[in-house]
């Protein structure tokens, strides 16, 4: 049986977004549960929009997801002389033309299609010039870019193994650029030829690419490649299921990182994104969302990205970390805490379940931490409630077993019934004074975590 190879090919020209991550993100998962190879490669001949900043981030961003590559990456940019080897054969087969046409003149042609009525594709005008037309825009300093001749007649077809039966008529395709009038290899001759060349078996990537894929196979065609097989991943919608675009910031990577999100919860989130799991769970591992994917779970239909339930998934995750792993994760953030963190962490560990079952991201997380240990600087009280601040500040704590929580729940109970005062305005003000916020934590888990001298302290400051 032949060796599933998959790849993920981004462009340096921005940060990694959501619908590239999930790109990656499943060629990664066939690879892997398929005991594949994952390569990357680095599709960077967009001249003006690539940047080696962009580069390191979207490495440092699969890195973060904890996706690995077998091979790579590789640069199209150092790879330039390989496709013109290949451009010079199709050259010397008379299958590629030049092309003199300007911008201008072919935006004018495009909108004349549309108004017609048509669908807007290359009229193959040079391919009909003389060598006296050639000559003459020559002098006037244009530069020709090479397109590849069309086939006439005939249909190509392929089987997408999402979609089924492709098929597209040679009639509806227009002559396509290859080479551009700068000499750079346009995205669908370098693709072509470093699929066939890297042995790429499968390609998975985005719906959007499914226009390319005809002009794609009558390449591998000319060229003598087999062809791999291919998988269009159907498109991400925004909520208004709209197309989700790559432009909006703060759905890439590096503003979800920011914001405090965890990789595996991403990593799980992306997963239901146009695929179905057999078996739902709230958490899973990385091997059991490899051996969960399949290509056959993924559908048709446009999947919409939910923000709203990506961070409950990210919360559900954080509830799920032990201590000491989630306080390592939130360690980024740890400017909430100042030099706390790492001075005072015998008494901060305690704490962290208290803090764990509010948070829904790590910034947040390490903030109620922070609130939680630090207590209020001061505590503003009504009337009602000072009554319940003088009633606490002649307890005696001494006689309270402060080891067991159950012990400290039943004496809440009992100084409440002694207070009288309701409940609700006893356990709130209590509350106010340990953290500033008469909604959070369990009473008893609360006083237990905070220990008797902290609780002691926290009454007599606010009276």
């Amino acid at each position: 049986m032949e060796t599933v190879k998959t790849r993920f090919a981004p462009s340096p020209t921005g940060f990694l977004h959501i619908g590239g991550a999930r790109t990656a993100v499943f060629n990664w998962a066939f690879a892997r549960k398929e005991k594949g190879i994952f390569l990357l490669r680095i599709e960077d001949t967009d001249r003006e929009r690539s940047r080696p900043l962009f580069e390191e981030a979207v490495l440092e961003d699969l890195r973060w997801l904890g996706i690995d590559w077998n091979e790579g990456p590789y640069r199209q940019s150092e790879r330039f002389g390989l496709y013109q080897s290949f451009f010079a054969d199709l050259q010397n087969r008379n299958l590629v033309y030049p092309c003199y046409c300007t911008p201008q003149e072919l935006e004018a042609e495009r909108e004349k299609a549309l108004a017609q009525g048509k669908p807007p594709r290359y009229s193959g005008k040079c391919f009909f010039a003389t060598s006296e037309d050639r000559a003459r825009w020559e002098k006037e300093g244009r530069l020709p870019s090479w397109r590849f001749r069309i086939p006439a007649g005939g249909v190509v077809r392929f089987h997408d193994l999402i979609r089924g039966e492709m098929h597209f008529s040679c009639a509806s395709l227009g002559d396509f650029i290859i080479i551009k009038s700068d000499g750079v290899p346009t995205y669908n001759f370098a693709c072509v030829i470093d699929d066939a060349l890297m042995g790429i078996s499968h390609v998975l990537r985005g719906e959007e690419h499914l226009s390319n894929t005809p002009y794609q196979i009558l390449l591998y065609q000319a060229l003598g490649f087999s062809l791999p097989c291919f998988a269009h991943l159907p498109i991400i919608l925004d909520e208004d299921r709209t197309k989700l675009s790559k432009r909006r910031g703060d759905v890439s990577l590096r503003s979800f990182r920011e914001e405090g999100l965890l990789p595996q919860a991403l990593l799980h989130y992306l997963f239901t994104l146009g695929h179905s799991f057999a078996e739902e769970k709230e958490l899973f591992t990385i091997s059991e969302l490899i051996d969960s994917f399949a290509i056959e779970r993924i559908g048709k239909a446009g999947a919409v990205f939910d923000e709203a339930r990506l961070w409950s998934m990210n919360g559900t995750y954080i509830r799920g970390l032990p201590s000491e792993e989630l306080l390592l994760a939130g360690k980024e953030f740890s400017r909430e805490f100042g030099k706390d963190w790492n001075e005072t962490k015998e008494k901060i560990v305690p704490l962290i379940p208290l803090a764990q079952e509010e948070a829904t991201n790590l910034r947040e997380f390490v903030t109620i931490l922070r609130e939680i240990y630090r207590g209020p600087d001061t505590v503003s009280l009504n009337g009602e409630q000072e009554k319940v601040c003088h009633f606490l500040h002649g307890l005696s704590f001494e006689a309270i077993d402060w080891d067991d929580q159950e012990t400290i729940k039943k004496k809440l109970r009992a100084w409440q019934k002694a207070s009288g005062v309701p409940p609700a305005l006893f356990y709130r003000t209590l509350r106010m004074i340990l953290i500033g916020r008469e909604e959070g934590p369990e009473l008893h888990r609360l006083l237990w975590a905070l220990g008797k001298d902290e609780v002691m302290r926290r009454i007599h400051k606010t009276l």
